[in-house]
C-alpha cells in the first residue's frame, strides 16, 4: 500500500512539475510598452526614474506637440514614445488614461498623457513641472498681465519655452484654435490651471479645473484631457529661502 502511494504522489509530482514548466515557456514576454493596470509601475519615481532626458531632445523628437485633436484618431502609441526615449516608468491613474514619467536634465518631470482608445493606449498630451505649486500661488495675476509674470511663479515655464525655442505652448492649430492665441498648463496640487495668451504674450483668461480635465472643441466634437496624476509624482515644493533676519 505504501509503494502505491507513493507512485501515486511522484506520478501527481511529475503531471503538476509538467504542467507548470509547459505554461511558463509557453507564457509569452512581459511587454512594458503595451501598458495596462497590469503594468503599471510601483516604483516611486525616485527609484524609477535613473537616466535623464533633455527637453530640447524631447522637442526636436517630437513628443513636445500639439494635443491629440478630438476630431481625429491618433496613431501615436508607447511603441512610438519607446522609440524616441525608452520607458522608465508608466502610471495608470484612472481607467482609461495613463502617463509616462521622466525627469529632466533641467530638474523637472515631463509627464505624457495616453488615453485609452479601445483596447490600446494612444498620445493625448504631455505637461511639464518644476515646483509643487498651488493655486494661491498665482493669486496675484490678473489678465493683462505678460506671461513673464507667470515665470516669476512658475519658472517651469520659462524653462519650457527656452528648451522649445518659443514653440507656441501647447494647441495651435486651425480652424478651432486661433493661431496667435498660445497656453500654458499647470498641474498644481489643488487643481489643474490653464492660461491662454494672446499674441502679444498677455494673459488672456486663466481657467481653472479642480477635476484636473481639460476639455476641447473641434467642430461638433469635443475631448477631454485629462492632467490626473499621483501624489507622489509632483515636483518637489519650492526652496524657501532662508531667513537673513538675526532674530528670526
Amino acid at each position: 500500500m505504501r509503494k502505491r502511494i507513493a507512485a501515486f504522489a511522484m506520478a501527481m509530482c511529475l503531471l503538476l512539475c509538467s504542467c507548470g514548466g509547459e505554461s511558463a515557456s509557453s507564457a509569452p514576454a512581459p511587454d512594458h510598452t503595451a501598458v495596462g493596470f497590469s503594468h503599471h509601475s510601483t516604483l516611486s519615481k525616485e527609484e524609477a526614474l535613473t537616466e535623464p532626458i533633455s527637453l530640447w531632445s524631447a522637442w526636436r523628437n517630437g513628443i513636445l506637440r500639439p494635443f491629440s485633436r478630438p476630431d481625429t484618431t491618433h496613431p501615436l502609441t508607447f511603441s512610438w514614445l519607446e522609440a524616441q526615449f525608452p520607458i522608465q516608468c508608466t502610471r495608470t491613474p484612472t481607467a482609461n488614461g495613463a502617463y509616462c514619467l521622466y525627469k529632466t536634465g533641467d530638474g523637472g518631470l515631463l509627464y505624457v498623457f495616453f488615453s485609452k482608445e479601445g483596447t490600446e493606449y494612444r498620445y493625448s498630451h504631455w505637461a511639464y513641472m518644476e515646483q509643487r505649486l498651488k493655486l494661491e500661488d498665482f493669486a496675484h495675476l490678473q489678465l493683462g498681465d505678460l506671461r513673464n509674470e507667470v515665470y516669476l511663479v512658475d519658472p517651469g515655464l520659462r524653462t519650457l519655452i527656452n528648451a522649445t525655442e518659443a514653440y507656441p505652448l501647447l494647441i495651435q492649430w486651425s480652424p478651432y484654435i486661433d493661431k496667435e492665441t498660445t497656453y500654458s498648463f499647470h498641474i498644481l496640487e489643488d487643481c489643474l490651471l490653464a492660461i491662454r495668451y494672446d499674441k502679444d504674450n498677455r494673459i488672456q483668461q486663466m481657467i481653472v479645473q479642480d477635476d484636473y480635465i481639460y476639455t476641447i472643441k473641434a467642430g461638433d466634437k469635443k475631448m477631454d484631457y485629462s492632467f490626473v496624476i499621483f501624489a507622489d509624482d509632483f515636483a518637489p515644493p519650492p526652496t524657501k529661502m532662508e531667513s537673513t533676519d538675526p532674530t528670526a
